[in-house]
């Protein structure tokens, strides 16, 4: 059964769900990646289990990968028993899914997108009744249900993306056989300091992150997190919201935190002497 949702909480209540109910395979597939704490809280709750096999595929940014995902989240994946993440550079579709039930939206696994954005999206819900019922109607119709046809794509879209981490779990049998026990995990495939960067470069960005991860809002001065596309604290962006004006003179740099005396707006919330600093420290 396909069902629409509107709206970013709609998708992402519906995520949440699909990452906690979880318990065969989770894929993860967004060309960004910079995780919804309630997402990565839901996450590590299930690094405990070596049965369910996570997939996440990430793209864009061909020549700074980093920027489409960030090394606290690479972390928690990476800690993952049994994972495979993939990069593939033209990917823009976002698919997210477990063993009974997909999503097919516009959302970012971006947690801006998910605060701020109109998203919509379909749900596709799975069952053993409807599998032997779609089966049916293949064998006579010779047409497959949605949520069929997407996981088909996905899976094509994983099979022709580069593989660059694989963690592979190990199991050994218990009494009389009957049962498997987890043992460890062993790393198959390790190629991200090739493509997020050496250790050194990584070192190195998180210095800068650490150094300089705060921006100002252009509207109060008040300091918040450095993102060009949100330059405004929450009670500020309420009010800029209501009208959208985004050439509206506004107060400050959002680089600096000096005063612009209506040089900076939303369209360009840093001052000009101070872009190119600003694009060589945050990489943007």
């Amino acid at each position: 059964m396909a069902t629409f949702i509107a709206g970013g909480t709609a998708v992402n209540n519906e995520l949440e769900k699909i990452v906690n109910e979880a318990k065969d395979q989770l894929i993860l597939i967004s060309p960004y990646i910079r995780l919804h704490h309630r997402l990565a809280s839901a996450l590590k709750g299930k690094l405990n289990k070596p049965f369910m096999e996570l997939i996440v595929v990430f793209g864009k940014n061909e020549f700074d990968k980093s920027k489409s995902l960030n090394e606290s989240d690479l972390a928690i994946f990476k800690s993952f028993p049994d994972v495979k993440i993939y990069y593939e550079k033209h990917l823009h579709a976002k698919y997210y899914a477990n063993e009974n039930t997909a999503i097919l939206c516009s959302m970012n696994l971006y947690d801006y997108s998910q605060n701020n954005n109109i998203e919509a999206g379909i749900l596709m819900k799975n069952s053993i009744w409807k599998n032997l019922a779609n089966n049916l109607v293949t064998s006579v119709t010779k047409t497959e249900s949605l949520d069929a046809q997407s996981q088909e794509f996905f899976f094509k879209v994983m099979d022709e993306a580069e593989l660059v981490f694989h963690n592979e779990p190990q199991f050994k049998p218990t009494f009389l056989h009957l049962q498997t026990e987890y043992v460890r995990s062993e790393i198959r495939v390790d190629r991200l300091e090739e493509f997020l960067g050496s250790k050194k470069d990584f070192g190195a960005l998180a210095i800068k992150s650490e150094e300089s991860k705060f921006g100002y809002c252009i509207r109060t001065g008040k300091q918040i997190p450095f993102n060009v596309a949100q330059p405004f604290c929450e009670e500020a962006f309420s009010s800029w919201n209501r009208y959208k004006v985004k050439d509206f003179a506004e107060k400050y740099c959002h680089f600096s935190g000096e005063a612009s005396n209506g040089q900076t707006s939303f369209a360009k919330p840093i001052l000009l002497k101070n872009w190119g600093k600003a694009k060589e420290l945050h990489k943007f």
